[in-house]
């Protein structure tokens, strides 16, 4: 499947290094990762945009949080329905980020919002993220309760 993945440079929502523990070694090695709305993709070189050496497909994801298994320091994990992928971010900040837009992007995929609602991204981080996303759980975490058929945040 990866190796027919080619990101488009308009589908980017975020890019940088992390170090990504290996499927069949544990080897822990630095590649390039790149987010868009539908993957979370890892390649050997910056800059790169076709035939990622793994691609996790977001909507099958059920859970993106601090990994405090892991033993490493900035680890995240994120989990998919066969496998757990560790990665490592250089500093506190950026696992916060990468936390914060592959949940955002999870998110969407799972709980509609009121269109006339204004949606505070800014509330949205690791510690409100973690949880695994299941049936319910999403709506009652953020807060969301049912109106007319579709999910709306309730803000404040």
């Amino acid at each position: 499947m990866s190796s027919q993945i080619t990101v488009h440079r308009d589908d980017i929502v975020k890019q940088g290094w992390l170090i990504k523990k290996s499927k069949f070694l544990g080897e822990w090695r630095r590649r390039w990762f790149v987010l868009t709305p539908q993957y979370l993709c890892s390649f050997k070189a910056e800059g790169e945009l076709r035939n990622p050496t793994e691609a996790i497909r977001l909507r099958e994801c059920h859970c993106v949080k601090t990994a405090d298994d892991c033993g490493k320091e900035n680890a995240l994990r994120v989990d998919a329905p066969n496998r757990v992928f560790y990665l490592i971010a250089d500093t506190s900040e950026d696992k916060e980020q990468w936390i914060g837009k592959i949940g955002q992007l999870m998110i969407r995929r799972t709980v509609m919002v009121d269109e006339r609602t204004e949606f505070d991204e800014s509330r949205l981080n690791a510690s409100n993220i973690a949880p695994p996303l299941k049936a319910g759980g999403a709506a009652a975490m953020f807060g969301l309760r049912p109106s007319r058929a579709r999910w709306r945040l309730a803000l404040g």
